[in-house]
């Protein structure tokens, strides 16, 4: 009498010493089968997963460089636009400033109307060719300090008075009878714009620094 082979089971021992029939090769077969499944199926969702990520990181990275390229053009229009109103800013205030002259170190004694005739006594003292009408007004700058002599602002009625003055200001620097008069020596500039100053205060410093870096230039 022939049996037929069968798959041989697999055997473990039980809890008393026994052997017992617990499952067969083909059933492991069929485990592994499946949990090799299950691992291909997990393995593939992660991937698909990580890919579907990676995907969206991507595209948020697209969208933050959108971003920024749009802010940074944003930030460069108002860069724009803040250095076109500084240049009408600066326009308008040099053609406010375009008729005034400052005055120093003309000492600040009785009032105010004092002052209009100092500016006289300069204009008689050199013979400038400006008549008192051409004199739009005359003022102090700043608060009145009891050590420091404040500068004196003058309009003039017109550029080509001011020219005038300009041309004159050395002959007041050396005037003997001007020094005499007020004590010490009357200087003349321009009534300069903010930006201007900022560049003649840089442009003196460096001439300062090139003086001491090369004293025999001088």
């Amino acid at each position: 009498m022939s049996a037929e082979r069968s798959t041989p089971p697999v055997l473990t021992r039980g809890r008393k010493g026994s052997v017992k029939d617990l499952i067969s090769i083909d059933d492991v077969a069929r485990l592994l089968r499946e949990s090799e499944e299950r691992m291909k199926n997990f393995f593939k969702e992660e991937i698909d997963s990580l890919v579907t990520r990676m995907f969206k990181l991507e595209n948020n990275f697209s969208s933050v460089q959108m971003e920024c390229l749009r802010l940074q053009d944003e930030a460069t229009k108002m860069k724009e636009t803040i250095v076109n109103q500084q240049l009408q800013m600066e326009n308008h205030e040099r053609t406010m400033r375009a008729k005034n002259l400052l005055i120093y170190n003309i000492p600040e004694e009785g009032e105010k109307n004092c002052d209009v005739d100092k500016i006289q006594k300069l204009i008689h003292s050199v013979n400038i060719d400006v008549k008192a009408e051409d004199l739009v007004s005359v003022q102090r700058l700043g608060k009145r300090r009891s050590d420091k002599i404040r500068p004196i602002k003058i309009t003039l009625k017109d550029v080509n008075s001011k020219f005038k003055f300009l041309n004159a200001r050395k002959a007041i620097a050396t005037s003997r009878e001007i020094e005499n008069f007020f004590h010490q020596k009357i200087y003349i500039n321009c009534d300069s714009s903010f930006l201007v100053q900022k560049e003649e205060v840089r442009l003196r410093q460096k001439l300062k620094k090139n003086k001491s870096e090369n004293p025999k230039s001088e």
